[in-house]
């Protein structure tokens, strides 16, 4: 066995004896607590609050701001992960959004006003999807809109 592989397995040897020595310590300390009994009341809210049903993620309509990304186009982020966000868009009348492409799907659904997409005009109810690697025409909002969009991450 060469120096290295000697040293190694010294360090090994040495980390598991304080592991074993660590988890005897928590268990002996574990074992000297004296259970505290919780009252009847504190235990039933516990029990209630635990048991509430709760949405995955809630934002409420006051909360959150619209934070300017374009001229005229503003973006409240909803909720995000490593790839992806939900936002509201709210376009001014006359905003523009440029042609763009997509590293991940995108999702458009028109809350309220319209916009102008490849000579078609989007009115609320309205769905717009592009596809990962899709090239996305300029948007445009003659009136303004109400946009919930779902995209790829923004980095800026």
């Amino acid at each position: 066995m060469n120096k290295y592989a000697m040293k190694n397995q010294t360090i090994n040897t040495a980390a598991s004896t304080n592991d074993r020595q660590n988890e005897a310590a928590l268990l002996a300390l574990g074992s000297a607590l004296t259970p505290i009994p919780a009252s009847a009341n504190l235990r039933a809210r516990v029990m209630a609050n635990a048991a509430a049903p709760r949405p995955l993620h809630l934002v409420q309509a006051e909360e959150g701001e619209f934070v300017r990304v374009l001229s005229g186009v503003y973006v409240k982020r909803l909720r995000f992960d490593a790839h992806t966000e939900s936002g509201l868009w709210r376009l001014a009348p006359g905003a523009v959004i440029p042609a763009h492409s997509h590293a991940h799907e995108e999702e458009c659904l028109v809350l309220s006003g319209s916009i102008q997409y490849v000579g078609r005009t989007l009115h609320t109810g309205d769905f717009l999807g592009a596809a990962m690697g899709d090239y996305q025409s300029e948007i445009s909002s003659p009136e303004g809109a109400m946009l919930l969009i779902r995209s790829e991450l923004r980095t800026a």
